[in-house]
């Protein structure tokens, strides 16, 4: 029981006070962390890095550095994308995409094509639940021919850059690399079936947490 008190207020649902973040900012040993986009020199290492070569044109560098517009997670998988499949490959997706997210959700979708059947599945129905779920509520609402290689198929997914695992203890807790992943996956489920999930994602809450249902409120309203 612990253990699943712990882990409601997860899923995105955590609401938290301006003044509790302040009180850390404002510790004399807090110190904030400003993200900026890579830079020319960095994109072309890890071009080098991931492509494992010796060098790369300044033209392919200026190409990922534009799609990725500096993100160091597109940047990465652009790379990977450009070892599996070529630069060729790659100028024809951006050509298809006409915008620059638009190629990043083409990107998605040919790896996406990699996975097999069933792990494309156990990821689109985590797409549904949110940009946060746990081990034990996937698992609630997938076929039970998935439920059994749940932990093997989250591993892998997270090995390909889909996910990440957020919180091993006291439950597995897994989330969206970002959204835009999360976003281009809820895409392909027939409104229909993301229906059905949202109704199996509240029936799960709702026996979960039956003595604490008030962060989940949200949830309820949209299922």
């Amino acid at each position: 029981e612990a253990a699943e008190q712990q882990e409601g207020g997860k899923y995105g649902l955590k609401f938290q006070t301006a003044a509790a973040y302040l009180s850390i900012i404002g510790h004399e040993n807090a110190a904030v962390i400003e993200m900026s986009g890579l830079t020319e020199v960095e994109v072309k290492e890890i071009l080098l890095r991931t492509l494992k070569v010796d060098a790369v044109s300044n033209d392919l560098v200026k190409l990922v550095l534009d799609v990725s517009s500096g993100n160091a997670f597109w940047c990465k998988s652009i790379a990977s994308f450009i070892k599996e499949r070529g630069v060729k490959e790659l100028e024809n997706t951006i050509k298809a995409g006409d915008n620059k997210k638009n190629s990043l959700k083409v990107l998605i979708l040919l790896r996406l094509e990699k996975l097999s059947i069933e792990h494309q599945l156990v990821i689109k129905y985590a797409s549904i639940i949110g940009d946060e779920f746990s081990e034990r509520m996937l698992s609630a609402v997938l076929p039970p021919r998935l439920q059994t290689t749940l932990s093997e198929s989250l591993e892998l997914l997270a090995e390909h850059g889909f996910i990440l695992c957020i919180e091993e203890y006291p439950v597995s807790i897994f989330g969206f690399q970002n959204q835009l992943i999360r976003q281009t996956l809820y895409e392909l489920m027939p409104p229909s079936d993301a229906v059905h999930i949202h109704l199996k994602v509240a029936e799960f809450i709702e026996k979960t947490y039956a003595k604490n249902l008030r962060p989940f409120y949200p949830v309820f309203v949209f299922a």
